[in-house]
């Protein structure tokens, strides 16, 4: 029942040069439609309190979400040019938006989100796959140790003719 809103999204996936609009409805129109949703249950009242918490909690779960969408979308906004040039990239994203609606994604991603928050920034595992990142990177010291290598050795050996 969590995605039965993304049906008529889903349409637009089989339509040519129709799928960036269902990527909006997907990203935007249907989580906005049941954030509004879930605020308005816990408004309604005659609600007794067993019924009050689970509305509550299904309100912060589109908080969460919120939180994970913003930070979805500055990594697709970050990879906008390359994701241009790749073919089918509007239906993957599509998918990953619908992905991210679920219930247990939401909460594994924001739990995952959380921890990295209370780690000290050297600690992170953002920070750490940086720094391997950076390390597998060419450096130009190297290549000068290397270009140094080279022409040393090239000395030796033609020494040795």
């Amino acid at each position: 029942t969590e995605l039965s809103d993304l049906i008529p999204a889903a349409i637009t996936l089989f339509v040519p040069g129709c799928s960036s609009y269902g990527v909006i409805y997907v990203s935007l129109v249907a989580p906005a439609f049941l954030s509004i949703k879930s605020c308005d249950e816990i408004n309604k009242k005659g609600s007794n309190v067993d019924t009050m918490e689970s509305k509550v909690n299904d309100a912060s779960r589109f908080l969460r979400f919120w939180m994970i969408h913003a930070l979805v979308t500055w990594v697709l906004d970050s990879f906008a040019p390359i994701l241009a040039w790749v073919p089918f990239s509007t239906h993957v994203i599509w998918l990953l938006w619908a992905f991210l609606q679920l219930e247990t994604t939401t909460r594994r991603i924001y739990g995952w989100f959380e921890s990295e928050v209370e780690k000290p920034l050297d600690q992170t595992q953002t920070m750490q796959s940086v720094k391997r990142v950076i390390a597998a990177l060419p450096s130009s010291v190297d290549s000068q140790k290397d270009s140094s290598s080279t022409e040393a050795q090239a000395e030796k050996s033609k020494k040795e003719d």
